[in-house]
């Protein structure tokens, strides 16, 4: 352990850092693991600074939110830095650490759509933002007025839509070392009786189609163009296949699940034998949604 670099982290704020943590808790695949520094700051200031002291001391890190579409390896983390931003804001100004089904509800309350159709995706707001995530052709994309992020030397930047080249599950901070802080969003008015009625349905489908009873990160793989991953892998024949404690989902072949104790290297294997036999029978390079921290 880094004394030194203990000591200035919690010159910074004395709580926010835990050392030898578990991953467990970190990941909605629950695959378990440690980091040797898990620090979470509160303020956007908090996280300029604890970079900067990162930097200077040469550490490896993962920047990370809910841990939705995350896998990590059994390999023990150097640093982890979970943004946990606690303060108050306008309901336009979303924050990185914030959860959809949370802000979902809020826009429930208040009568604004724009998330009514994400409400069930337990991803963080920097997450969502980073991946474009959606659900039923709808992105957040589709409400984002400006994205507040740290560039590369750790200034405050502020970035409007237009220019954040946000895709299919996909953007400007993707593989970049901009850390995405938060975003503004446009508020627009729509009736609550609706709100909930579409917020119901997308409830009612999610939970009759994915296998929201198991520790899992969503979607595997993004749809290729003009196919669904699910049907490919389904007509591969893979749906209910095992290794050990994982198993790609009965109920949506694109979902591997943590059914009982599984590890890294029993998730990693079903994802290339997904790869490997849809390339087999119809010649298609799946890309992979899920990121694998190592």
């Amino acid at each position: 352990m880094n004394d030194l670099f203990i000591q200035d982290i919690r010159k910074i704020n004395q709580k926010i850092i835990t050392c030898h943590a578990s991953l467990k808790n970190l990941n909605t695949m629950k695959i378990d693991g440690k980091v040797k520094y898990l620090i979470k700051p509160t303020t956007f200031l908090e996280t300029k600074k604890v970079l900067q002291v990162i930097k200077n001391y040469h550490i490896p890190y993962h920047i990370i939110g809910n841990g939705s579409n995350i896998l990590f390896t059994n390999k023990e983390k150097e640093c982890i830095v979970k943004l946990a931003f606690s303060f108050k804001h306008p309901l336009n100004i979303l924050l990185a650490n914030e959860l959809i089904p949370v802000i979902a509800e809020k826009f429930l309350k208040n009568n604004y759509k724009g998330l009514e159709y994400m409400s069930m995706i337990p991803a963080s707001i920097g997450g969502a933002i980073v991946m474009n995530a959606g659900s039923y052709n709808h992105h957040l994309s589709d409400i984002i007025e400006y994205v507040y992020y740290l560039d590369e030397n750790l200034n405050f930047k502020t970035i409007n839509k237009e220019n954040c080249c946000f895709q299919y599950r996909n953007s400007l901070f993707k593989n970049s070392s901009k850390i995405v802080l938060g975003c503004k969003v446009k508020l627009i008015n729509e009736s609550n009786e609706i709100l909930k009625k579409v917020m119901h349905e997308c409830s009612l489908l999610r939970k009759n189609s994915q296998p929201l009873e198991y520790p899992n990160s969503g979607s595997i793989f993004k749809n290729p163009f003009k196919y669904k991953a699910w049907e490919l892998i389904e007509k591969v024949n893979l749906k209910g296949y095992k290794k050990n404690g994982a198993m790609i989902s009965e109920k949506h072949g694109n979902f591997i699940v943590n059914y009982h104790l599984a590890k890294y290297e029993d998730i990693l294997y079903l994802i290339k034998i997904i790869e490997e036999k849809v390339k087999k029978e119809f010649n298609i390079d799946l890309e992979r949604e899920i990121i694998i921290i190592d």
